[in-house]
């Protein structure tokens, strides 16, 4: 081992506590890990937006990645059976989180990596949830994925969920200004009336009932909220100067929060 010092290179290096000196010196010796890309997703990212930032750095064109998305099927993931076809029919499922991928993965095993990290979310207990709900996992997702975009506060992610489904039960139209930007593709503060008339299924003010599918990626805490709402009476929730929300049960005091926080 004295000759060792002079053969070990700079560079990244696995190693962990458990291991023995003989180890950590085989693998000093075997030299360092590839060059390492970290890549951070935030909650609520769109396909859009993963597929640019993987782009950004280095891992492939974006093209590249739309390809690859293509390929999934329900035989690599069960969760994907209701997944539709084009362009971003993985939104929703690229879960949100911290990779770490050596610079010459290939783009397929770059999604992969996010698809399994998201099939880690499916445990028994949200499975047993679900059939309890009777709601699917698309649906799920996509419930998931409004709150994401809606709730700013971390607390207010269940009661959120909660309005939601009150207004879905009453047959109400969800009037998620969420839904809008996605067709719009940019986050405006406020929407125009003619932003709200766009004619898409993904205008929840035109259309009642969910959007076609998910609007986001969401991560664990929006996921988790929709599987336990917040029950209450809530209809209406507007958004304060703060990122928190003013809820109303009733149309009058939505009208009289919406004057004094817009």
């Amino acid at each position: 081992a004295e000759k060792a010092d002079s053969k070990l290179v700079a560079g990244m290096y696995y190693l962990s506590p458990s291991m023995s000196s003989q180890e950590i010196l085989d693998i000093l010796l075997k030299g360092p890990v590839p060059d390492i890309v970290r890549i951070t997703i935030p909650e609520g990212y769109t396909v859009a937006e993963i597929v640019d930032t993987l782009a950004k750095n280095g891992l492939g064109t974006e093209q590249e990645f739309y390809q690859a998305m293509q390929t999934f099927r329900t035989k690599d993931y069960d969760f994907l059976k209701d997944v539709p076809s084009g362009n971003t029919r993985l939104e929703g499922f690229l879960f949100p989180d911290t990779y770490f991928f050596d610079k010459k993965t290939k783009p397929k095993e770059v999604i992969d990596r996010f698809l399994q990290r998201f099939d880690q979310e499916i445990t028994a207990e949200v499975n047993s949830r679900l059939k309890e709900l009777d709601i699917s996992i698309y649906t799920w997702v996509t419930k998931a994925s409004i709150v994401e975009r809606e709730a700013v506060k971390p607390e207010e992610r269940s009661i959120i969920a909660g309005v939601f489904d009150n207004r879905l039960r009453k047959g109400m139209a969800l009037e998620s200004c969420a839904t809008v930007q996605y067709v719009l593709g940019e986050v405006k503060p406020v929407l125009s009336l003619e932003d709200i008339a766009i004619d898409s299924p993904y205008n929840t003010y035109k259309h009642s009932g969910l959007p076609p599918g998910p609007i986001a990626n969401p991560g664990h805490a929006s996921l988790n909220a929709v599987l336990y709402p917040e029950k209450t009476d809530y209809l209406f929730f507007v958004a304060k100067n703060d990122g928190s929300h003013a809820f109303a049960i009733t149309y009058n005091e939505h009208l009289s929060n919406v004057s004094k926080y817009q």
